[in-house]
């Protein structure tokens, strides 16, 4: 029950959050990825990009929607096999300076951390997938050692504004 009360104080500050709506495009700038498998247990880089022509949207609604953000994912022309996404995440924390949003998605055990600087115009995202949460991938890792079993992420955002 101590345990419970902690994290309610501790959050209570993120449940009470006054703040405008924020929404805002980023473009992707490169950054590192690094594909864990069996072949390569300590990591690898991958050449796995996000087009450029990728376009990401964070929308935080008014303070009447509580501590959820949502987010979307263009990808644009070049990007063929690549599916357009939306997706839900909570604001961690939130000044007018640094919004952090942390997504998680199920199977794949995937989390992505996304900080944006509003007034700067800039932000990255960190992703971290451990596959090994999804059984197909898994049995896929088991028997076939190119498979990456996690992968680790930095990508810088900057955002756009035409």
């Amino acid at each position: 029950m101590k345990s419970l009360l902690i994290l309610a104080v501790a959050f209570l500050p993120l449940l009470t959050l006054r703040a405008e709506p924020f929404s805002a495009f980023f473009r992707y700038e490169s950054g590192p990825r690094i594909d864990f498998t069996g072949e390569h247990p300590k990591g690898e880089l991958s050449d796995d990009k996000i087009s450029e022509t990728a376009v990401l949207h964070i929308l935080i609604p008014d303070e009447g929607s509580g501590n959820i953000a949502q987010v979307s994912l263009a990808y644009g022309k070049g990007a063929e096999g690549r599916q357009d996404t939306s997706f839900r995440g909570v604001v961690f924390h939130r000044t007018e300076d640094m919004i952090s949003i942390i997504c998680a998605f199920g199977e794949a055990d995937k989390i992505e951390n996304l900080v944006v600087y509003p007034k700067k115009g800039i932000g990255f995202q960190i992703t971290h997938s451990a596959y090994l949460g999804s059984a197909l991938m898994k049995a896929l890792a088991d028997t076939k050692p190119t498979v990456p079993f996690a992968t680790a992420s930095i990508l810088r955002l900057r955002q756009h504004k035409e």
